[in-house]
């Protein structure tokens, strides 16, 4: 602000804000971010009435109407979420639900021939996670219904965890344990790597 010509009076300057950039009368720009970052308590404080409310002659969207920008992506089917994401080499996965696996014979028997319905890439075995691979989602889905019914599943429910006793119950579990990396040092102190289990 500055002062009246022979008086005491500061002389207001019309700040006008637009799209997050606040612009004065002699042509300076910031934004709110360059406003705020050298004193973040500049814009802390209590709300008053005694700012002006803009006239309505100066509004830019209110009572106007306005188009949607998301319709002609919703229409025409343009990826706008993660699973639309498609990488080049990318494959699809999915897991056969299951409780525990009664043994390898009807895995054994049955699992080639998952593996030769349609671009299907890889069926796995890793304790009770039965997973396949294809190429396309759908194949996926259908690959996993297949191994399903193939699989001899058990039909022992796995036991939850004793939730009263929960600390208990997680050290029994398998684990792995890795510091990478502290700052100020290149490599991790011996005594902060665990490696092992439970």
């Amino acid at each position: 602000m500055g002062r009246r010509h022979g008086g005491s009076a500061p002389a207001r300057k019309v700040l006008h804000a637009k799209a997050g950039i606040i612009a004065s009368p002699d042509g300076k720009r910031a934004t709110f971010w360059e406003v705020a970052s050298p004193d973040p308590d500049l814009l802390k404080g209590d709300v008053t009435a005694a700012a002006a409310p803009k006239k309505p002659s100066d509004y830019s969207i209110v009572g106007k109407s306005i188009n949607r920008i998301d319709p002609p992506g919703k229409l025409s089917g343009a990826p706008s979420y993660v699973q639309d994401v498609r990488l080049p080499g990318m494959i699809f996965a999915r897991n056969s639900p299951s409780t525990a696996l009664r043994g390898e014979t009807g895995l054994a028997r049955r699992g080639p021939r998952v593996r030769s319905l349609p671009d299907v890439v890889a069926v796995v075995r890793d304790g009770n996670f039965l997973p396949v691979a294809a190429k396309r989602e759908e194949q996926a889905i259908a690959a996993r219904n297949a191994l399903a019914s193939a699989a001899h599943w058990s039909g022992d429910p796995v036991p939850l965890p004793d939730m009263t006793n929960l600390r208990a119950e997680l050290q029994k579990l398998r684990a792995e344990t890795i510091v990478v990396g502290a700052a100020g040092q290149s490599e991790p102190n011996a005594d902060q790597v665990k490696r092992g289990y439970w």
